[in-house]
């Protein structure tokens, strides 16, 4: 019983430690990719032209890496909160090169492993932002917060249970309808999205470069914006964040869509939820379509959650946040899946 335990909590600090160095690595090599691309556009954003170039400097790779390691776990800092999902795939990736599946390993097992794991990374995250906390690009940035170690620890003990027991999930029908839905949305908010960032970005910058590294920040959040468009959730942006992005260009007015566009996102929609079904290949229960209709909102409530912007405290900035009302996320899906799948189910029963 000793040696399980010691051999159980021995592989919970293998995958932490390597889970990190893994998520380290990653960040400073998109810390770099930042620094030869859009630092400059970002500096004179923040600070205007004054003082020239920034030129290479290690302390900011360094700074901006802690950065997005500690946005890639939806850390907040003072009064903003950064949702940009963009970087949570970082810590996904890790946690797969990190673990090892292991059929013999009981639940009890896994979640020890894991809850050690989780927790070298929360500590070793807010070591390395605490040696890091200071100013980027005129900003005081200091994630060093007893929420912050919750959320990384949570955070990280819930990606790898889900790695773990994906498979086995799947055997539920409102899990498995859940996933699928999840998938086709996002796929089609993903493409729509990054069609128009590139048709819309490529009028201002000619830089493929550029253009590319812009897509791959903002499109994942665009596209959690367009998932939520298909029930008619709107995206809230305060006043002066509107002032803000109409400064440096961007209207977003355009985010008012017309009736002509929310029935078309409608029916992409209903076609999502009819291909749902489809991919059950078989009878689904009322049970099965309320499991599914309750996760899926859950889940978007936690995307609302996870997207929230508010960078309040940033210069120029008073009231500047960007978001999805939380109630909205979660009321607005369970009425239009619970409504169209019953429809659906319905149609079914009358053409047998």
């Amino acid at each position: 019983m000793k040696n399980k335990l010691k051999n159980n909590i021995l592989d919970g600090l293998r995958i932490g430690l390597k889970s990190f160095s893994i998520l380290y690595t990653f960040s400073i090599i998109v810390s770099l990719i930042l620094n030869l691309t859009l630092i400059e556009h970002l500096k004179d954003i923040m600070l205007g032209t004054v003082g020239g170039e920034l030129g290479f400097s290690f302390s900011l790779l360094m700074k901006i890496a802690a950065f997005i390691m500690n946005i890639s776990f939806f850390h907040s800092t003072g009064d903003m909160n950064f949702g940009f999902i963009a970087f949570v795939i970082l810590p996904f990736v890790a946690f797969l090169l990190s673990m090892k599946y292991k059929k013999d390993f009981s639940l009890v097992d896994n979640a020890l492993r894991y809850m050690v794991s989780s927790l070298l990374i929360s500590v070793l995250l807010l070591v390395v932002s605490f040696i890091l906390s200071g100013d980027v690009l005129g900003v005081n940035i200091d994630f060093v917060s007893l929420r912050n170690f919750l959320v990384s620890f949570f955070l990280s003990f819930i990606i790898q249970m889900m790695i773990t027991f994906k498979r086995h999930l799947d055997s539920f029908a409102g899990v498995y309808l859940t996933k699928n839905f999840i998938k086709y949305s996002l796929i089609f908010s993903t493409v729509a999205s990054f069609i128009g960032v590139v048709f819309f970005v490529s009028k201002y910058i000619k830089n493929v470069l550029y253009i590319f590294v812009l897509a791959l920040a903002v499109v994942p959040n665009l596209a959690v914006y367009l998932f939520f468009a298909m029930f008619g959730a709107p995206l809230v942006v305060s006043d002066q964040m509107k002032a803000y992005l109409g400064y440096v260009g961007i209207n977003v007015n355009i985010l008012e869509m017309p009736i002509t566009v929310r029935m078309v996102l409608i029916a992409f929609l209903i076609v999502i939820i009819v291909l749902t079904f489809m991919s059950k290949g078989e009878k689904i229960s009322i049970k099965s379509l309320i499991g599914f209709a309750v996760l899926s909102s859950i889940f978007c409530l936690s995307l609302a959650f996870i997207t929230y912007i508010d960078v309040g405290n940033m210069i120029k900035f008073i009231d500047a946040r960007l978001y999805i009302d939380s109630l909205a996320a979660f009321i607005l899906p369970f009425t239009y899946i619970t409504g169209f799948s019953l429809v659906y189910l319905l149609v079914l029963k009358v053409s047998k």
